[in-house]
């Protein structure tokens, strides 16, 4: 699974977000002006995501060979995080001075357990840092704070939730995601293992066409 959310292609994801993002905030006043208010809290309050580009610029310097030094530890987190988080390729720009640097960067994302051809190796020459890391991620983007305190809840005789019901809910939601990509496309069902489905099988026929769990309890 987590190679083929790898291959997702950041420009096209980028497209689909674009089309999901709503602004809560600008949402819910357009609705309430019109009179539609939805009752359902994940059209009230809803969840949504954004690609984003984390970067690290990296300045050359022997601690990079140091495994107790800060910016050692800095590229450990910032390609960790990549492991974890990226998609795409990870993108390593390299100033003209910095390409003496560049055999322990590598070293760093080689012991990290990234592939080589996820790493993309690129000359800089906008007068940056001596290294830069970057690379694209989907970001789960909670709903606006909220503050719909504008009506009074303790007076209302319509039967429908109040303007806040479900925000804290969707906003933990959010925040607590493993994997903002859900939120944009279902990931891909795995195949179920045969080796335990022939195994309840044998199971069933063995006793007689009875249901498993109740073999089981007869044990």
């Amino acid at each position: 699974m987590r190679s083929l959310n790898k291959m997702v292609r950041p420009a096209a994801l980028a497209a689909t977000l674009a089309l999901l993002l709503t602004g809560c905030d600008k949402y819910y006043r357009e609705l309430e002006t019109a009179g539609t208010m939805p009752i359902e809290v994940d059209k009230m309050h809803p969840i949504g995501a954004e690609l984003q580009r984390p970067k690290l610029d990296v300045f050359g310097s022997t601690d990079l060979k140091r495994k107790d030094s800060e910016t050692y530890f800095a590229v450990l987190r910032f390609v960790r995080e990549y492991r974890r988080d990226g998609r795409g390729p990870l993108d390593v720009s390299v100033a003209p001075h910095g390409r003496r640097d560049l055999s322990s960067i590598q070293s760093v994302i080689r012991d990290t357990g990234i592939p080589a051809h996820m790493v993309r190796i690129r000359d800089r020459r906008d007068g940056g840092g001596t290294i830069t890391l970057a690379y694209d991620r989907v970001a789960a983007i909670a709903p606006d704070e909220c503050r719909f305190w504008h009506k009074d809840v303790t007076r209302r005789v319509e039967i429908e939730p109040y303007p806040n019901f479900g925000c804290a809910t969707q906003r933990n939601l959010a925040n607590m995601v493993a994997d903002p990509t859900d939120i944009v496309v279902p990931k891909i069902e795995d195949d179920r293992g045969s080796d335990r489905r022939a195994a309840t099988y044998k199971v069933y026929k063995d006793t007689g066409g009875q249901p498993v769990a109740a073999s089981k309890a007869k044990e």
